[in-house]
């Protein structure tokens, strides 16, 4: 059967920021146009339930939590994206959001065949909004014209985005719409990839395909998060481990720029985020880790502003901290170790079926 775009509903995005509470704003939300350039900011993208102003200034109220104690807490903007993927009168959603996060992973070839779907989950029209909203005037002026390089870094410096599962989804929507734009203003490659490595998202239990991004996208999950699907070898073969066998783990690069917990401990979702903090007593020693690594992450984030340069990955995780540049390389060990160990793995799942297969 050959792919087939079904309806032509339009997804849609509203834009909120958590503010003071006050007798206009009891709930301490407020929605907002855009997110002005020159403004240190966070801007979250939530998983496909943030479809109203409460869930979304829910993630927003968890988050404002993980800045609590550091002294960059009262300089940064929180900004949350709610989406519109309402279902439509035909009983449709504008946008599928599960249909639209396998046809990402169809596209960076991983095992997964989607061959009916809407437009609009090909290419939500959401992204666009988010985009307009939040990028679009980080590499172009009020005339439209585009930015200096220079410029444009350090506007891009000043956001950074923090997802939780189908955001990394939408993070990487934006980043084609950020090359697609980019393009059009006539940035060169190199001036392109300049630009994307100011352009940073720490995700938290991602949903959508790893190690592929060209901006820095560094993603946090546990291996006992049965959520999600990446539909490879990879998470095939980490379900099929038993628990002792999984090592708190880094995989840089290509790997998936992926810190990975054996578990979080007494959590019964491993996969959500609202309402975990840093130092929650039903995490164990490894929640407990990746979420301290995962703070740390996104203040040294919001803390890169300043910088004349852009950071690497495990940069970002480390900041100046020399304890941490100590202990990412001990989980980088043994990230080889688990590599390999799913790896071999791999290959002799591969080897029994061929076999059962001849027989």
């Amino acid at each position: 059967m050959t792919d087939a775009i079904l309806h032509k509903n339009v997804s849609s995005l509203a834009l909120g920021q958590r503010v003071e509470e006050t007798q206009v704003y009891p709930y301490g939300f407020k929605l907002v146009e855009a997110i002005p350039a020159n403004q240190l900011a966070v801007l979250l993208l939530g998983g496909s339930g943030a479809l109203t102003e409460r869930a979304t200034n829910g993630y927003l109220s968890s988050l404002q939590k993980w800045l609590q104690g550091s002294d960059i807490k009262d300089k940064v903007a929180l900004y949350g994206a709610i989406y519109d993927m309402r279902v439509c009168a035909h009983y449709r959603h504008m946008c599928d959001s599960a249909v639209a996060r396998r046809l990402l992973f169809q596209q960076h070839h991983h095992a997964v065949k989607v061959e009916k779907y809407d437009e609009d989950s090909l290419n939500p029209a959401y992204v666009e909004d988010l985009f307009n909203q939040a990028f679009l005037h980080r590499i172009s002026d009020e005339q439209g014209q585009r930015l200096s390089v220079k410029e444009a870094c350090a506007r891009m410096r000043k956001l950074t985005v923090f997802a939780h599962c189908h955001g990394a989804y939408t993070f990487l929507k934006l980043e084609e719409k950020m090359q697609q734009k980019m393009r059009q203003f006539g940035y060169v490659a190199s001036e392109r990839e300049k630009i994307l490595q100011e352009m940073v998202c720490v995700a938290h239990a991602p949903h959508a395909p790893l190690g592929v991004s060209k901006a820095v996208m560094i993603s946090f999950a546990s291996a006992k998060d049965g959520s999600i699907n990446h539909y490879n070898h990879f998470v095939r073969e980490l379900w099929r481990l038993p628990p002792d066998k999984v090592l708190m783990s880094y995989f840089p690069g290509r790997r998936g720029e992926l810190v990975l917990a054996p578990g979080l401990g007494d959590v019964k979702d491993q996969h959500t985020f609202a309402g975990l903090t840093p130092d929650n007593p039903d995490l164990d020693k490894y929640g407990l880790y990746l979420f301290r690594l995962e703070r740390a992450t996104l203040l040294h984030a919001l803390c890169r502003s300043a910088m004349q340069r852009p950071q690497t990955a495990q940069e970002l995780i480390c900041g100046p901290e020399a304890d941490l540049k100590a202990e990412m390389e001990i989980l980088k060990s043994n990230g080889d170790v688990m590599w390999n160990r799913l790896r071999d793995n791999a290959r002799k799942h591969c080897r029994e079926r061929r076999q059962n297969t001849r027989v």
